[in-house]
């Protein structure tokens, strides 16, 4: 698994065991250490299925761009929340690789909107992006910030989702959805997300 951005590896997977890289994140955009350190540990460990959260989708796309033949090893690559489009991991421009897996997004991320989340699922050829209900707790809407922050920090693992169901990516991309871009939403901005998701069934 590759880890969001100032987080342990340990909180990445269900299983800390089976937790991936420990980035430096003494910077934003992807570092040429960081990139050797997840090259090496991709070649050491050669998993079937990688999970990449938040900042580490950027790492991922890095990866398949100076190393392509170490990411031809992984099988599947899961994307919780990806943040590969925001400029600022500097990864935005990079193409990703058509591989199996799915990309995982939630309408309570104040983060990650959900067009860019469907925007790198039409890139890697899926055609549905999974939407995931995480409700965070001790926060509410009076304070999208925090609400949203919390709603991306429990998309790092999958014990944290309540429930998941798939939806066409063309239905996200073809909506009045908001994209917030490097931003964090607003208030209105989540809500429109939530009341998309409730509508999806």
């Amino acid at each position: 698994a590759f880890h969001g951005w100032k987080m342990p590896r340990e909180q990445m997977k269900d299983d800390p065991e089976k937790s991936g890289p420990q980035f430096q994140d003494d910077e934003e955009a992807v570092t040429e250490g960081e990139l050797q350190h997840a090259v090496y540990y991709l070649l050491k460990y050669r998993p079937d299925e990688l999970y990449v959260y938040s900042r580490g989708s950027a790492v991922w796309a890095n990866v398949q761009e100076i190393a392509p033949e170490v990411a031809d090893l992984i099988g599947a690559v899961n994307y919780m929340a990806p943040a590969k489009l925001r400029t600022n991991w500097g990864a935005a421009d990079i193409d990703l690789k058509n591989k199996p897996g799915k990309v995982y997004a939630a309408p309570q991320d104040g983060k990650i909107p959900l067009k860019q989340a469907a925007s790198i699922a039409q890139d890697i050829g899926q055609t549905n992006i999974t939407l995931v209900d995480v409700a965070p707790r001790g926060v509410d809407m009076s304070d999208p910030k925090g609400f949203g922050r919390k709603g991306h920090a429990t998309m790092r693992a999958t014990k944290f989702f309540n429930s998941t169901k798939e939806i066409p990516v063309d239905d996200v991309l073809s909506s009045d959805l908001p994209d917030w871009g490097d931003a964090d939403a607003k208030s209105d901005e989540l809500k429109d997300q939530m009341v998309f998701a409730k509508e999806k069934g």
